[in-house]
């Protein structure tokens, strides 16, 4: 079974539309994760100030830490985002608004 019609079966809650969409949708991140031997999981979230602290202290307890690609002012926006078009970028392009 796909990763993403997986995730909608066990977590519950969703129609069989649903999880036919996630299914469907979900797909290409399938096909793209198994022909580059990777696994993916999906970390459902709601936007809640208890839900939030447990995931940032999980992430602080995994070590996760995100690779940073480029890092760009705000007055350079349109460089960052003809960096992320071409598609290239190996991590995150951060925006910085306020120095």
């Amino acid at each position: 079974m796909i990763k993403s019609a997986r995730f909608a079966i066990q977590h519950g809650g969703f129609s069989t539309l649903q999880r036919l969409l996630f299914g469907v949708i979900g797909m290409p991140f399938d096909i793209a994760a198994h022909l580059q031997r990777k696994t993916y999981d999906f970390l459902y979230v709601q936007p809640n100030g208890k839900q939030l602290k447990n995931i940032t202290q999980w992430i602080d307890e995994a070590g996760i830490k995100p690779t940073i690609d480029s890092t760009f002012a705000f007055r350079q926006v349109n460089e960052a985002i003809a960096k992320i078009a071409k598609g290239k970028a190996q991590g995150k392009i951060l925006l910085i608004i306020q120095e």
